[in-house]
């Protein structure tokens, strides 16, 4: 599953982008529509896939900007509409990791770029992808009971619901 022949570059407008979204993002350093840790993941290899209508599959290599427990945020040259992907992410023991998603935003940026945001369809675990500080690793794993307590109160009331 290891992508071939795709190379990262972080080119200087892609670097500068991403700076600039990284400057900007600190400025709102609480946004309740994004409570998950985020952790820089630059530097790094991540390969796009969609199916096409005609069960193709399209690969893109992009340039991630940054990862949470519930998605990753990264750069590509062209208008990504909102669709299912998967994306593939090496662990930090250098394992490919095939991770179903959706494209949930894409913004123009500058110039070519964008910055797209999508969104895993399940939690990942943080720290086998990037390592944390103890502090960062415990807020990244209070995310994830946070989300499991609220799935698991969902599920409750629809089994109460149906029961009842």
């Amino acid at each position: 599953m290891a992508p071939k022949n795709h190379k990262q570059h972080e080119t200087p407008p892609i670097k500068a982008l991403i700076d600039q979204l990284d400057s900007d993002a600190a400025q709102y350093a609480l946004d309740l529509e994004r409570r998950q840790i985020r952790v820089p993941y630059r530097n790094q290899i991540v390969l796009l896939v969609f199916k096409t209508d005609d069960d193709r599959e399209t690969k893109f290599t992009v340039t991630p900007r940054n990862l949470s427990s519930q998605g990753i945020g990264f750069i590509h040259c062209n208008f990504i509409n909102h669709r299912t992907c998967n994306m593939i992410l090496r662990d930090l023991q250098g394992q490919w990791h095939k991770i179903p998603g959706q494209i949930i935003r894409c913004q123009h940026g500058q110039g070519l770029l964008h910055h797209v945001s999508a969104r895993f369809d399940q939690h990942i675990p943080l720290n086998q992808f990037v390592t944390l500080d103890p502090e960062t690793a415990a807020k990244a794993q209070a995310d994830i009971d946070l989300y499991n307590l609220m799935f698991n109160n969902i599920q409750k009331q629809k089994q109460h619901r149906q029961a009842g």
